[in-house]
């Protein structure tokens, strides 16, 4: 998988949706409950809310060099559920950079490119699981609310 919508499940096995909606992920009828608001509480105190699980979605056209070299013949992209706008301007951008596999850095990337794959996603993108270092941001964190340490903090130290 190098492009699309990520599940905060790991490999689709996500239950949220199948529990509270009836409509299980793992058959293709995800409701996307990880969406919603939530709120995080450490000790019942809230200490975060928004839409806490919802992820951006992945790019990898930067793993590409190293996917052909290591002799991959298929790259799945995203979308059954996308319009043709989102397919056509996603897969005609990869396959710029699969007919010409150069090492693609965050520079060597064209703006104009990176432009055309950040219009298909309102949530942002990612590079994703493909990274070796750990994704700290890995969920749309620009629409939650954190809450300030200090009014947490005064309240867990008043009981």
């Amino acid at each position: 998988f190098i492009h699309g919508g990520l599940c905060i499940g790991y490999s689709g096995q996500c239950y949220i949706s199948a529990i509270y909606e009836n409509s299980a992920a793992n058959r293709g009828v995800c409701r996307t409950p990880c969406w919603e608001n939530y709120t995080l509480y450490r000790n019942e105190i809230p200490i975060n809310s928004g839409k806490l699980l919802k992820p951006k979605d992945m790019y990898g056209i930067h793993h590409i060099p190293q996917l052909c070299a290591n002799g991959y013949a298929a790259l799945k992209i995203q979308g059954r559920t996308r319009n043709l706008n989102y397919i056509r301007n996603v897969i005609s951008t990869y396959r710029k950079y699969i007919d010409k596999p150069i090492y693609i850095d965050s520079d060597e990337l064209s703006f104009d490119d990176f432009q055309v794959l950040s219009a298909q996603s309102s949530r942002g993108l990612m590079r994703g699981n493909l990274e070796l270092l750990v994704n700290n941001n890995f969920v749309v964190d620009d629409v939650c609310a954190q809450i300030p340490k200090s009014e947490y903090i005064e309240k867990y130290e008043l009981e």
